[in-house]
């Protein structure tokens, strides 16, 4: 995945609401900017549980807007957190 399919990959998901869940989080602790530009972010995130934190300044900006939701690091270990080595 890279940020030339993002949004098309997001497009895919997106019509499975609950399903996917853990692409869904990737995309958008990843890909923020790009879901954001291509319209796919409000309903990427709106299908979430948990909202990641974003990767960098840029998509923490625009996940940040979450609204209420639970945030939390995906790529830490359930139970510990910890960060996954």
């Amino acid at each position: 995945m890279s940020e030339t399919n993002a949004a098309e990959v997001a497009r895919r998901v997106a019509v499975r609401p609950k399903a996917y869940r853990r692409c869904k989080q990737f995309l958008a602790h990843r890909y923020a900017h790009v879901l954001a530009d291509s319209g796919a972010l409000t309903g990427l995130v709106a299908d979430l549980e948990v909202v990641p934190y974003g990767h960098g300044p840029q998509q923490e900006a625009l996940l940040g807007v979450a609204g209420g939701r639970l945030r939390r690091d995906i790529r830490a270990k359930a139970g510990t957190g910890d960060a996954a080595v």
